[in-house]
């Protein structure tokens, strides 16, 4: 199965070849010349022109026999996917599919204003298969007779190409030939079938249907000497196999075409057995041609273009990929398969920073690998490690998420105050600050929030630090602080969707992800716009036909990375908006979820890898990815690797976008909401080894204590969850994620050893989707509202939106009614008690409130889809405010990219209270992030017991701690000045962990 998240597919075409055309061989040279000019030629120029949409119809029947899964004989799968290539194709805008799965369709009438039936199906074949269904009854066959002579055209696939003599006349009538098995009600084989990988040939290269087409090689179960009417005008051969030896002149025909009086077309091909022939490019262009000029549906000049797609993208894209029995009946598994060990991209040695003393980027460098070879501070002696300097900014307090850049002794960073500044690496001593402007109170106005960048600048163009404000990218003078002046209007330039990330600079262009989407390229001394890439993508451009309707997110807020020797940026980016519900967004959304790789110099999609397809749990690829090199089957090999929030870690060729281990998918359930359409397959990864829980089950709950247990087997009485559970109104779903597995914190990579370190948490959250259509309440306030607020809203809510697995009220008109509401007042459900008594016109009141009948309802738009909303996040957390499933909560994981296992997961932090009960480590919810060194050390904070800690990078042991003012709220980085070592953190609180927020940044070194 290739890889269409990873990378354009298609067979590589073969050369052109010469070729030659023939009408018919049963006909005599002059009347082959003759009908060559007059009829031939002619059928390139009675296509409609575009205007009316014309409606092709696939009859497509069941998998007919051998082993499900091998590709073989599978009919319906072939009819989805030239539904969807069609529906994506450069021709979407003139032709229009309608699928019947069942080989026929249950409502007739659907053949009625079809310009054009295919039929991919059994054929006869003896008492073994099915008839095909065109064929199936003589009432079928008149109803097929009937669209014929209205002119409608007709499209016989491989074994649907199968006919019994008493058809034959009919057959060739409709479309010119067919698999002739009978003789005399009796089997006696004219025609011949034979498996072969073989060159195929276009006999009539000049006809609409080859346009585009070149001979190509294929591996068919190839039907040769086919029955065609003899001397027949209107017939033309399409398609031929030398290597087959027919009986007759046009034994060795797979292909063919006829123009009828009627006006009808009529197409045929023997091809179609094995499902793999879709990839070759040549081939799926041959049978869309032939579909659409069928259809009488303009052919473009170079043919119908069309991508192949894989089959969990053609389950989605079909409309009932969300009927339940469909659903079931499709393979558990899928698999987008590994690349082959030679198509891996070679190692070139290129390697990350050449200074190691500097740390001149947040996350390290343009690798984002957060890897330093300094060994000053190694396992022997980190246990001396003593506190160097804190410095206080002094101008505020906040939570600082940016790893601080080091470059000659001066550490570049963002402060609580929102100023960058410059301190003295060696001392902590301030040299200079800057602030710039802030005009609002969004997360992308803190300036250098997730990262800045040091650029050494080259001969024409000075040395610059860049980071993002609000809408601004600014160039400040590294040595003085100022803006420079060259750089756009005053030191800055507009960035149009905000920015939160560290950039990357290749030779002389900043590339540089919007926090709201898009990624943007500029001139590094000019600041002039180069490009920008669109997430998600418009008109056109490659992938907007996986949003059905305009949709948000799909935006980078983790990081980016560089691979500085080829030029090629790899941006990670979050879910498609708003998160719980997809009924305004359905389809694939590209380019939510992905890791995309773009060329540098001019923007270009090289190729992207989408993790989770139309993810509706906000379940983002949140980190920076990391460039690594690898051994993999005795070759070193360039990759990259991507951690993502379920505890996935990507990994893939650099340049292709190929897995470097097989990437399985399992079939996962369908929608509970009306208006949300799932998608089919979703990631069960086996390699590399996840390293997070994934699915939270009621064997996760707590076991701490008796009472812990209870709390939470009753907080989740009512809960849905399993795997990529989707969410049922009103009623909550508990899954991991929403925090990690790993967050934009991400990883680190040590080179030496091709290990990866990556902190992740394992808590379990509760979300309530409800159905959020509700008229604004009446003002003043109704007798109903009045007592709700009285009576109900400590656990709904105020504004009924429920409080925790409280469930909502808003929109409880659409799923019960009074006496439904009167049966709980009076019996109490779950945990909520029966509800104090209450007079009749009280309860009228409130039933009124309630089902929003107490104010004006705006009339409802039944065309809409339904509008949904969700009751706020929530942890599942015990009645003491531990987390409510069994540890490890929070985690340092090594995983082997070499081999893909997972080699050592340790508990990061602890709480206090529990060790000194006996409890042995849990580790605790964690926003920090590792850094290793070559001094085999993994350095990590972040952690609720605002500690940082140094672990043996080899097993995973704790060799070294020490307490911080808050809870650290990034990676630490490591830099040298005058030959010691130092390794510096912000250490400010706040953030998702909550909390006091300050204003420290503390670096601790080895004792002078």
């Amino acid at each position: 199965m290739t890889c269409r998240y990873a990378h354009a597919t298609g067979w590589p075409r073969k050369r052109d070849r010469e070729s030659y055309c023939c009408v018919s061989r049963f006909s005599p040279p002059l009347l082959r010349l003759f009908c060559w000019f007059l009829l031939v030629l002619p059928l390139g120029a009675q296509e409609e022109p575009p205007g009316a949409l014309k409606k092709v119809v696939l009859l497509a029947g069941k998998k007919s026999h051998g082993p499900e899964g091998n590709r073989i004989h599978d009919y319906l799968w072939s009819a989805r996917l030239i539904k969807t290539m069609i529906e994506h194709s450069n021709v979407r805008d003139r032709v229009r599919v309608e699928l019947h799965a069942d080989g026929w369709p249950k409502d007739e009438t659907s053949l009625e204003d079809a310009d054009t039936i295919m039929i991919l199906s059994d054929g006869r074949d003896g008492d073994k298969f099915e008839e095909a269904p065109h064929l199936a009854s003589a009432e079928h066959v008149a109803l097929i007779e009937r669209q014929m002579k209205r002119g409608c055209g007709l499209v016989t696939f491989h074994f649907s190409t199968f006919a019994p003599d008493e058809y034959g006349e009919q057959i060739l009538r409709w479309n010119g030939g067919y698999f002739d098995w009978e003789k005399d009600g009796k089997r006696d084989w004219f025609s011949a079938i034979t498996i072969k990988e073989a060159q195929v040939e276009l006999p009539s290269p000049g006809h609409s249907i080859c346009r585009g087409v070149k001979p190509f090689r294929m591996r068919e179960e190839f039907y040769y000497n086919i029955r065609f009417g003899s001397g027949d005008p209107a017939l033309t051969h399409l398609l031929s196999v030398p290597a087959l030896q027919g009986r007759e002149s046009d034994g060795n025909v797979v292909a063919w075409a006829r123009q009828r009086k009627d006006g009808g077309r009529g197409f045929g091909t023997t091809c179609g057995h094995f499902y793999d022939n879709w990839q070759n490019a040549d081939f799926r262009r041959f049978i869309l041609n032939g579909i659409v000029w069928s259809a009488r549906a303009e052919v473009p000049a170079d043919g119908v273009e069309a991508r192949y797609f894989e089959r969990d993208e053609i389950m989605a894209a079909t409309p009932d990929a969300e009927n339940p029995v469909v659903r079931a009946q499709m393979p558990e598994f899928l698999e987008i398969p590994a690349a082959a060990v030679e198509e891996l991209t070679a190692a070139n040695g290129a390697a990350g920073r050449g200074n190691a003393r500097d740390w001149p980027r947040s996350l390290g460098d343009a690798t984002s690998a957060r890897y330093s070879a300094l060994k000053g501070i190694n396992r022997e002696n980190v246990k001396g490690l003593e506190l160097a300097w804190t410095y206080h900014s002094g101008d505020g307090s906040g939570n600082i998420q940016c790893n601080p850049v080091i470059v000659d002794g001066v550490m570049f960073a963002p402060t609580a105050g929102a100023r960058i500044v410059a301190v003295n690496a060696a001392t902590g001593q301030e040299l200079w600050g800057f602030k710039p402007e802030k005009k609002a109170n969004r997360l992308e106005d803190a300036p250098a929030r997730r990262g800045l960048i040091y650029w050494s600048g080259n001969g024409e163009t000075s040395p610059r630090i860049f980071f993002t404000a609000g809408n601004w990218i600014y160039a400040l003078n590294p040595k003085k602080g100022e803006p420079i002046e060259s750089f756009g209007m005053g030191g800055r330039v507009e960035l149009p969707t905000g920015g939160t990330v560290a950039g990357a600079v290749w030779k002389t262009t900043l590339v540089v992800p919007g926090f709201n989407g898009d990624v943007f390229a500029f001139n590094v001394g000019t600041g002039k716009l180069q490009w920008r890439f669109r997430t998600i993508p418009q008109g056109a451009e490659f992938g907007a036909e996986t949003w059905q309707r305009p949709g948000q997110g799909a935006n980078c807020w983790g990081g980016m990375a560089l691979d500085e020797s080829r030029g090629i940026a790899y941006v990670s980016t979050g879910s498609p908006k708003p998160n719980f519900d997809g009924s305004g967004h359905p389809g694939e959304n590209l380019f939510a979820n992905c890791l995309i790789a773009l060329n540098v110099a001019t923007g270009e999609r090289l190729w992207h890898f989408q993790e989770i397809r139309h993810d509706i749990w906000d379940l983002d690829v949140p980190a920076p990815p990391n460039l690594v090199s690898v051994m993999h089957e005795g070759r070193r090999v360039d990759a990259v690797a991507q951690v993502t929030k379920i505890g996935n870690t990507l990994l893939l060729d650099r340049v292709t976008g190929k897995p470097l281990f097989p990437f399985r998918l399992h079939r996962a359930p369908v929608s509970r909401l009306t208006g949300e359409i799932t998608w089919p397959y979703q990631p069960d990864v086996q390699l590399p080894e996840p390293f997070a829980r994934q699915v939270f089950s009621r064997a996760d709950i707590t076991d701490r204590t008796p009472e812990a247990r209870a709390f939470i087997e009753q907080l989740l009485s009512r809960a849905n969850m399993g795997w990529f559970e989707p969410f049922e109104e009103s009623k909550p779903t508990a899954f991991y994620g929403l925090h990690g597995g790993a967050e934009w914190t991400g990883s680190a990579f040590d080179p030496a050893s091709g290990r990866l370190y990556v902190t992740a948490n394992e808590l379990p959250w509760i979300i309530t989707v409800f159905r959020d259509d509700d008229a604004p309440a009446a003002r003043p306030a109704t007798a109903g509202e009045q007592l709700y607020q009285q009576t109900c809203a400590a656990c709904h809510g105020a504004d009924l939106v429920g409080v925790g697995v409280a469930p909502p009220l808003r929109g409880l008109r659409h799923r019960m009614n009074d006496e439904q509401v009167r049966e709980i007042w009076k019996k109490g459900r779950n945990l909520m008690p029966p509800a104090p008594p209450m007079s009749e016109d009280q309860q009228k009141a409130l039933l009124d409130f309630l089902f929003v009948r107490d104010r004006v309802q705006p009339p409802t738009d039944l065309n809409a889809p339904p509008r949904y909303s969700f009751g706020g996040y929530r942890k599942v957390l015990d009645h003491e405010e531990y987390p409510g499933s069994k540890p490890p909560w929070g985690t340092l994981n090594c995983l082997d990219l070499n081999s893909g296992k997972l080699l050592w997961k340790v508990p990061l932090g602890e709480y206090q209270a529990l060790t000194r009960a006996g409890v042995a480590k849990t580790g605790t919810e964690n926003f920090g992030g590792a850094m290793v060194t070559a001094g085999g050390l993994v350095f990590c904070s972040g952690t609720r017991d605002n500690k940082i800690r140094a672990f043996d990078s080899a097993t995973g042991a704790e060799l070294w701690s020490a307490p911080l003012p808050l809870h650290g709220t990034t990676a630490a980085a490591t830099y040298e000045v005058d030959g010691r070592q130092f390794v510096v953190i912000p250490a400010t609180g706040g953030g998702k962990l909550g909390g006091p927020t300050g204003d420290a940044y503390v670096a601790f070194a080895l004792p002078k």
